[in-house]
């Protein structure tokens, strides 16, 4: 099994720097809107067939800094497409 960290496009952060020495992976995170919430990057866990476990985007609080992680293993119709068909 494999953990796998991706990073977050120039939009959601800067200033990233992984010091290979310490095995530390550090970035600014940059907040929109009301500043609520921020995005450091995708988990994925990748089985021995390559096949993909789980996916998560790891969300930072703006107000709390705690940290959570949303499931985005599965892929599904937007809710409007949904509405659009009925």
């Amino acid at each position: 099994m494999k953990l796998k960290i991706i990073l977050p496009s120039a939009m959601d952060v800067a200033n990233t720097v992984f010091d290979e020495e310490k095995g530390e992976l550090e970035m600014d995170l940059l907040f929109y809107g009301d500043g609520r919430e921020g995005v450091g990057g995708v988990v994925q866990v990748i089985g021995e067939d390559a096949s993909l476990l789980f996916r998560g985007v790891v969300k930072i609080n703006g107000q709390t800094a705690k940290v959570s992680v949303a499931d985005r293993t599965k892929q599904v119709k937007p809710l409007i497409e949904k509405k659009k068909k009925a």
